[in-house]
């Protein structure tokens, strides 16, 4: 078995040393849902997106680790992976659809934004309590400069319920691709030249 050599950073590591500022966790995010797209279209799942199977290269994001991803067409595999990533409301007892197992990848990429952007798991608890959205990245120290769009994604990504979620990858990638920055512009006062003279004399 032969595996392609990709010289990269781990994302989990990345995120553990604050290594990414919240630009780059945007710039993550939309390169890993342009992946998803590739996948999705092409008739796989990956099923087990987290930060650990996430590669930052000189080349862009690279998606890892697809020994538990599925065809759309096995009606039979469940898929495996972290129950740290996983919905609330995805019984890993049950044969998925291929909607809910597109479900699982686009919200684990949520879990995921949410950590890059902020350094931390939103919950106390090891895995998505069911019924909680995860709290408002803006209400966390250094981070309520985050722009509305940003926010309101990643909030919907990981949304309670699958109702509230984004359909598709395609969905996610669109709204990603509108989202232009990632904190709001510092505007600075200037004061006008009649009162830096007044200030000076």
């Amino acid at each position: 078995m032969v595996f392609e050599y990709v010289e990269g950073s781990d994302v989990a590591k990345m995120i553990q040393q604050r290594l990414l500022a919240p630009e780059d966790a945007l710039e993550l995010g939309k390169q890993v849902v342009d992946g998803l797209v590739h996948l999705h279209s092409h008739g796989f799942h990956h099923c087990d997106i987290k930060p650990r199977n996430l590669l930052w290269t000189t080349k862009g994001a690279k998606i890892i680790d697809f020994n538990v991803s599925v065809r759309a067409d096995d009606r039979e595999a469940r898929g495996g992976g972290s129950r740290r990533y996983l919905p609330p409301d995805f019984d890993p007892e049950s044969v998925p659809q291929n909607g809910e197992r597109a479900d699982r990848d686009l919200y684990a990429l949520g879990l995921t934004l949410y950590e890059a952007v902020t350094g931390r798991y939103p919950w106390s608890a090891s895995e998505p309590p069911p019924n909680q959205p995860v709290p408002d990245p803006r209400e966390l120290s250094g981070f309520d400069d985050l722009v509305p769009e940003l926010v309101d994604v990643i909030m919907r990504t990981v949304a309670p319920k699958r109702s509230d979620r984004w359909h598709s990858a395609q969905d996610l990638k669109q709204a990603l691709a509108n989202v232009h920055q990632a904190r709001r512009a510092v505007v600075r006062a200037t004061l006008p030249l009649s009162a830096v003279a007044a200030a000076a004399a």
